[in-house]
C-alpha cells in the first residue's frame, strides 16, 4: 500500500530541515572534548524529534494551518530539532549510565505482561 502524497509531503519536509538543523546546532553546540560518538546520537535524537514530534503534537494539536504552508513545517521541525539537540545529551548521558537498569526494568515489564 502506498503512502498519499501528504505522507511524503510531511516527511520529506520535516525530515530535511530536522537534518539541517541538526548540523547547523551541532556545528555550534559540540565542545572539543565531546566525542564523535556523543556528537552523531545528540543528532539522531534531534532528528527523530524533530521529524516524529513534529508530526505527532502537529495530529494531536489539530493544527491544520500546516497542512498549507510548508515553511511553518518547516520551522517547526527545526525548532523541534533543537529541541531534540538540547534534551538528547543529557538524556546519551543517562542511557550512557543507567542503560543496563533501564533495559532491565523494561523487559520485567514486558515479561510480566507476556505471561
Amino acid at each position: 500500500m502506498a503512502a498519499p502524497e501528504g505522507e511524503w509531503r510531511w516527511l520529506c519536509i520535516t525530515f530535511t530541515s530536522s537534518i539541517l538543523m541538526a548540523s547547523f546546532v551541532t556545528v555550534i553546540v559540540k565542545s572539543p572534548i565531546e566525542t564523535m560518538k556523543v556528537t552523531v546520537g545528540r543528532a539522531g535524537v534531534a532528528i527523530m524529534l524533530g521529524t516524529l514530534g513534529t508530526r505527532e503534537l502537529v495530529i494531536r494539536w489539530g493544527i491544520d494551518a500546516f497542512h498549507g504552508d510548508a515553511i511553518r513545517l518547516a520551522g517547526w521541525a527545526a525548532g523541534m530539532t533543537a529541541i531534540g539537540m538540547t534534551v538528547g545529551y543529557p538524556l546519551l548521558l543517562l542511557l550512557n549510565t543507567k542503560g543496563k537498569d533501564l533495559a532491565r526494568f523494561v523487559m520485567a515489564k514486558i515479561q510480566t505482561k507476556v505471561e
